[in-house]
């Protein structure tokens, strides 16, 4: 008889939004050949966990905890949390894990910062914490519309690069630039702002002759 390993994954979540402690986060727990790729042969059965592939997915709420058992020792893992582009812009992950020595002692704490971790089970209980933070920082998207006669323009007449000045909070100053091709604009995201109130203006001086602004330059936007 020799002892089978086991993993522990658990969710934590620190934010004033009861929102982000109510709802689910979504993991992929994948077995792993020495090569570090995926054992598409794995398909067993953990609890009511079925491998496919050798990969399980599942969900997890703020203070939550999954427990698989009955790995060899040494078997490879990887355990990834799933976040849209949104969530991921939205808390920053860390993951926090023990280190241990040939005698199960634990010799380190660890913490790093992602949204994924890969090891090998030494241990009858390993646990890995996913603990995501509400950023404490925000956003703003900057978009350029040009009309001909009231009418949004498809011709190249308003081609070329425009430039914008973001000021805000602590003396942030930042240039932006949007290019207008075939009529169509882009987008620019600016992010990492400190909650406060900002003011984007538009350097007017290299428009296209005729072109004017409507409304007033210098808009005021709330980043929370």
């Amino acid at each position: 008889n020799w002892p089978l390993e086991g993993l522990v994954v658990e969710k934590q979540v620190e934010s004033d939004e009861q929102a982000d402690l109510d709802r689910d986060y979504n993991f992929r727990l994948s077995i792993l050949k020495d090569d570090g790729t995926v054992d598409t042969d794995y398909n067993e059965k953990n609890g009511d966990d079925q491998f496919e592939n050798g990969i399980v997915e599942f969900e997890l709420k703020s203070g939550e905890q999954k427990m698989f058992r009955g790995f060899e020792k040494g078997t490879k893992y990887k355990v990834e949390e799933i976040l849209t582009d949104d969530e991921g812009n939205m808390f920053t992950t860390t993951v926090s894990y023990y280190i241990f020595d040939e005698e199960g002692d634990v010799v380190e704490h660890k913490t790093e910062t992602g949204t994924s971790h890969s090891g090998e089970l030494t241990q009858e209980n390993e646990t890995l914490v996913f603990t995501n933070t509400r950023s404490e920082t925000g956003s703003l998207k900057i978009k350029k519309n040009v009309t001909v006669n009231g009418e949004p323009t498809t011709g190249t007449s308003a081609d070329g690069t425009y430039t914008f000045t973001v000021t805000g909070p602590d003396g942030y100053e930042s240039e932006q630039t949007i290019t207008i091709t075939n009529g169509a604009s882009d987008e620019v995201q600016v992010d990492d702002l400190v909650p406060g109130t900002y003011t984007v203006s538009e350097d007017t001086s290299e428009n296209p002759e005729g072109m004017s602004l409507v409304g007033e330059n210098g808009i005021e936007v709330e980043v929370t």
